[in-house]
């Protein structure tokens, strides 16, 4: 090193350093969990979706002892209750995950969140405020204007619809009416302030949305198949038969049919993506055979990804005396995955 530099160095090192912030905040992780699992999903890079999901997990450990989410978190603990960011950008982030991952994980944490932020933050004329009431707090605020970044009200309306898409709950939607509701005025004064609350008009109203509530339409129509689950089930009829005789040593050659609704689609088997879950058969089996996929382009996807839809048959052999096995695929539209389901499936005795 050169003199000057050495001695520039050392002199450096005696100098006061500033601070450094390195605390982790709840709000700006539901921020970067949700980029990771859109980019995750999007460009097909699945190690931006793995770190997604491990700083949900972590994020999700920050609760005081009566189980509240809290807003920070530095050298091993958490202080400070949730705000109403936090809550809305967290929710952003875990429902991201699991449109991509198909994860009930996500989905369930979304939903518990959405019901603490409803029971600690919500004002009873609609919206939500962004802290809870204390004895020494004279006003408690209930914003919608962006700023540096969205609105937290409008990142909350847009998880409750979101929210209310992916189950069917009727009451999601119900709580984002009464927070646009709430907010309308002020979105009619200065609409390019409350750009956020405008993209969740938008939302709300676009065509193919869930109606609100009371009106007929998608959101009943998930509700009345028992949730995606109910949903993902009826996506796909199986039938089950002997493909032939018995063979010498006992093992049943057998074929799995899958009728699969139009519109809808399920992974092939390889999956192209590591988080997408392959249509599989398990049990006492051998000789395993699944047919090509064919390509399908979805929305969360750059690339073409395999599937199978319509009618397909796996086939393959059971062990000796077995009559039992299971079948797991993950159904997908064009936009979005349903979680995965496994169906027990018995097959028939070959007739003799």
């Amino acid at each position: 090193m050169e003199p000057y530099l050495e001695s520039s160095s050392r002199l450096r090192r005696q100098r006061k350093f500033p601070f450094v912030d390195d605390k982790v905040l709840t709000d700006w992780n539901g921020m970067m969990i949700a980029a990771l699992a859109r980019a995750g999903g999007l460009l097909g890079e699945p190690r931006y979706v793995t770190a997604a999901e491990k700083a949900a997990a972590f994020v999700l450990t920050l609760r005081d002892g009566e189980g509240i989410q809290l807003h920070t978190w530095r050298d091993g603990k958490g202080k400070i209750r949730a705000y109403l960011d936090d809550y809305a950008y967290l929710i952003k982030g875990l429902t991201a995950l699991h449109k991509v991952t198909g994860s009930g994980r996500w989905l369930d944490e979304a939903e518990r969140l959405s019901e603490e932020l409803e029971s600690r933050l919500r004002d009873p004329a609609g919206g939500y405020f962004m802290s809870e009431g204390e004895p020494d707090l004279l006003v408690q605020v209930k914003a919608a204007t962006d700023g540096a970044i969205p609105a937290g009200n409008g990142v909350a309306i847009l998880g409750l619809l979101e929210l209310g898409a992916i189950t069917g709950e009727a009451v999601y939607r119900e709580r984002a009416t009464a927070a646009l509701e709430s907010f309308s005025p002020q979105l009619a004064a200065y609409p390019g302030a409350l750009a956020t609350v405008a993209l969740a008009v938008y939302h709300y109203r676009r065509p193919g949305s869930p109606p609100p509530a009371g009106e007929s339409g998608a959101a009943e129509a998930v509700a009345a198949t028992g949730g995606l689950e109910g949903l993902a089930e009826k996506l796909v009829r199986v039938s089950a038969r002997p493909a032939s005789a018995v063979r010498e040593d006992g093992w049943q050659p057998f074929e799995i049919g899958l009728e699969i609704q139009e519109a809808w689609h399920i992974n092939a088997n390889p999956a192209s993506l590591e988080y997408l879950i392959p249509t599989s058969l398990e049990g006492k089996l051998r000789g395993l055979s699944y047919p090509p996929g064919e390509s399908f382009k979805f929305a969360f996807a750059p690339e073409e990804l395999s599937v199978y839809s319509g009618s397909v048959t796996l086939t393959g052999e059971l062990a000796p005396g077995e009559r039992s096995l299971s079948l797991t695929y993950q159904a997908c539209d064009d936009r979005r995955c349903l979680p995965p389901v496994t169906k027990h499936v018995i097959l028939p005795a070959p007739e003799r």
